[in-house]
């Protein structure tokens, strides 16, 4: 069952102290954060999309909020895990998830051609991040969420070669009348 958010409560930042900073994007940052369980949290580390409120014109802002709507109705082990949401008093949305500690697909991918390795994976490599990655597909469309930016940069690698596919910042839910059009990317 997905945790209670944190939105409106005291306890936003009380609950997690930040390690450092991991990634920046378009839109915020990403910063490794500590659970603290005594405050509250959940124990352990975690991941923690900053996005300042501030800077994010309509648009960008509701994709913000559906990133969050998206994230709590998610429960699959090949998609990243939300914990918690909240606006902290900078003007920050604080969405916190899962760390995954191998990075993402794409590092992986550029660190392999770094070595001058044109094959990137293994046979059995290939067919279980690819079976992972349709189980995960599979889940998002049988509720009707579509995921829109689908990359190797969102393919989080977990632990034991387990893949998690994140981001969902531009996904879409659809209703029963309505049916994708929108060409992304």
């Amino acid at each position: 069952s997905k945790p209670n958010s944190a939105r409106g409560s005291k306890t936003g930042w009380a609950k997690y102290t930040q390690i450092k900073c991991i990634g920046t994007g378009a839109f915020g940052s990403i910063w490794l954060v500590d659970g603290n369980a005594h405050e509250g949290g959940s124990a352990g580390k975690f991941v923690c999309k900053q996005v300042h409120v501030a800077n994010l014109n309509k648009k960008e802002l509701k994709d913000a909020v559906n990133e969050v709507y998206i994230l709590q109705m998610l429960e699959h082990p090949n998609i990243i895990d939300y914990l918690d949401h909240f606006v902290d008093s900078e003007g920050y949305l604080n969405i916190v998830m899962e760390y995954c500690a191998g990075g993402d697909l794409n590092e992986l991918i550029v660190e392999q051609r770094k070595g001058g390795n044109t094959n990137y994976f293994t046979e059995h490599q290939v067919v279980y991040l690819s079976f992972q990655l349709l189980q995960a597909l599979k889940y998002l469309h049988g509720i009707k969420v579509l995921h829109r930016d689908l990359k190797p940069g969102n393919v989080l690698l977990a632990d034991k070669g387990r893949i998690k596919i994140c981001d969902f910042g531009i996904s879409k839910r659809l209703t029963e009348t309505v049916h994708a059009q929108t060409v992304v990317g």
